[in-house]
This record gives structure tokens, C-alpha cells and sequence, in this order.
């Protein structure tokens, strides 16, 4: 836009147009997007709610590779630890796309897992709880669901990948919101990826938004275990990353 001598980001693309203000700009326009990601080498607790059921549950930052939060349920059935943003901030909308990673790992397949956008809930593992948001869960068994709910409406993909329990075994769970910029597909699709060795066999698929989709309500991004049976289960939270367009991409541009 000024200066036409400048080679603009030389060894890739800059994401904005020849008219913006920052045109000539030699790095991406982080400001064009809502991003926010923690890979857990640091935790300040003050960041977090945690929500658990049960005596004796711990949630601490741990030595590990690329930062490991782990966390321990009570030894009672049904008693659960998961952490949430202390507040939400990530709205599902149309012309907004979003795209987000997990990666955890647990420690057997008796545990209940949740991971991805939820809407904010002290009690993310009752089925109620669940209004709003992309995520996953298993339930005492391997097999992982893939959620997309929106108003209490959940629509599901159940079996989706085959849970590789253990520790070691992590699991990066990916999610693409489209926004709902495409004619084929007004209401939005949400595909969605499970890879890593916490899964079996990595496995990708796509989940075409309901009706009422998108809704209202701002989504967390959430972790969560819980036990099965009357024996305490171990998650380990490793990261998760979150962007978000900051401008509707549907929009006419101002310059």
C-alpha cells in the first residue's frame, strides 16, 4: 500500500489485502484473529475453574515433555476433576470460523473423558450440562463420540475412533468450524480430527450442522476425567489452541 519496495512476508503469504493499513506489514496480521493457546509449561491457577467431585482429588503442573498438567480423580465412582477457563470466550457464529486443538491422555479406558468447547458448567460429565459446544467423550468404554451440541441439542457421532488408553498415549483431538460461509452448506459443517497414539487408528470425519445451529451461548475449552468405578483415573492435559476469525470473512471490507 506505501512502501512497494517492500517483499511482504518473502518465504510465505501475508494474510492481508494490497489496501489495509498494515499492507506492508512482513509478518501475519495476528490481529485479524481471537487466538489463545496453552501449552501448560506454566499454570496459574488463578486462570482456571476447577470443578471436581469427591475427596482427595488433585490437579497440579507436573515434569513432562511440552508441559503436562495432571490430574487425579477421588477413588469413588462417578467422582470427576476437569478445569475450564475461568470465564468463556469463544462463540460459535456464523461467518466466524473457528479452529481448535486438544491433547490429553488418560490413563484407562475406565475413565470417562471430555475435551473440546463446552459451554461453562461445574458438572461438565451430566449429560443436562452439555448445551453448547464441540467435544468429545468416552464412557467406561474405548470408543469416543464426537459431540456438536447447540441449546441442549446434541448431535452425535458415536464410535468414532477406538480410545488407546494410557498415559504415554496422547491423544490430539482437532476441530474446524466453517463459519456457514459455504452455499453448499449454510448452517456451517464441523469436521473434526483423532490422531496420536491415545487412538487406535486415526479417523476423520464431518458433522453437518442442525438446524438451529449456531446458538448464543460462549464456549470453554474444557478437560475432564471421571471415574467409572470405584478406582481413582489419571488425565494428563497437555495443550490446547484455539483460533478464531476476528472479523465476520463474509463481511465487505472497509478499505
Amino acid at each position: 500500500m506505501f512502501d512497494i519496495q517492500t517483499s511482504r512476508n518473502q518465504w510465505g503469504q501475508f494474510n492481508g489485502r494490497d489496501t489495509e493499513t498494515f499492507s506492508d506489514q512482513y509478518v501475519e496480521d495476528r490481529t485479524k484473529v481471537h487466538e489463545y493457546n496453552n501449552d501448560f509449561d506454566e499454570f496459574n491457577t488463578a486462570n482456571y475453574t476447577v470443578s471436581n467431585a469427591g475427596a482427595g482429588t488433585t490437579f497440579a503442573s507436573i515434569a513432562g515433555d511440552n508441559g503436562i498438567i495432571q490430574a487425579i480423580t477421588a477413588a469413588g465412582a462417578n467422582d470427576f476433576y476437569s478445569i475450564q477457563n475461568v470465564r468463556a470466550t469463544y462463540l460459535f457464529a456464523l461467518g466466524y470460523r473457528i479452529f481448535a486443538e486438544f491433547v490429553f491422555s488418560v490413563d484407562n479406558a475406565l475413565a470417562n473423558i471430555i475435551a473440546g468447547l463446552l459451554n461453562t458448567t461445574a458438572t461438565p460429565f451430566t449429560g443436562a450440562s452439555q448445551t453448547d459446544g464441540v467435544y468429545i467423550t468416552t464412557a467406561a468404554t474405548t470408543a469416543i463420540s464426537v459431540n456438536a451440541a447447540v441449546g441442549g441439542v446434541i448431535t452425535t457421532t458415536p464410535n468414532a475412533a477406538v480410545l488407546n488408553p494410557g498415559l504415554a498415549n496422547f491423544v490430539t483431538f482437532k476441530l474446524y468450524w466453517d463459519g456457514g460461509i459455504y452455499a453448499a452448506a449454510p448452517k456451517g459443517r464441523i469436521v473434526w480430527e483423532l490422531s496420536g497414539s491415545g487412538v487406535v487408528t486415526p479417523a476423520r470425519g464431518e458433522i453437518a450442522a442442525p438446524a438451529n445451529y449456531p446458538g448464543v451461548t460462549l464456549t470453554n475449552p474444557t478437560f475432564g476425567v471421571q471415574a467409572s468405578s470405584a478406582a481413582a483415573r489419571t488425565m494428563y492435559v497437555d495443550l490446547f489452541s484455539i483460533l478464531k476469525d476476528r472479523v465476520n470473512v463474509l463481511a465487505t471490507p472497509v478499505f
